[in-house]
């Protein structure tokens, strides 16, 4: 998340060589994906005035096997979800949650 794309692509298709281009999407905010080649190497959104005053920011994913299950066991453990789990046609489902400490991260069950 970025409230800068164009330089934050910039940078990082010159530090890692990745190519960026834009996810289908009918409305704005438009999703940036990062790829190596034919493969994905990472993802980027802008932050959005409804978002609040937020810095950018890198989040982490984990693959999983079951999406649901682990948001379920995230709450059981004490952790706290920041994004509830969705799904994104193609791509999978996903959430992020936020562990006890504070600490982010997203979770991927792969389509």
């Amino acid at each position: 998340m970025t409230n800068d794309t164009e330089a934050a692509a910039a940078f990082y298709e010159r530090i890692f060589g990745w190519k960026r281009q834009l996810w289908p999407s009918p409305e704005e905010p438009f999703y940036h994906l990062f790829m190596r080649g034919d493969a994905g190497a990472g993802g980027m959104t802008p932050i959005t005035p409804e978002m609040g005053p937020i810095k950018p920011v890198w989040v982490s994913y984990f693959r999983v096997r079951d999406c649901d299950e682990t948001v379920a066991k995230c709450l059981k453990l004490g952790g706290s979800i920041s994004v509830p789990a969705e799904s994104v046609p193609s791509v999978g489902r996903f959430a992020v949650i936020v562990d006890p400490a504070g600490a982010h991260f997203g979770i991927m069950q792969p389509a």
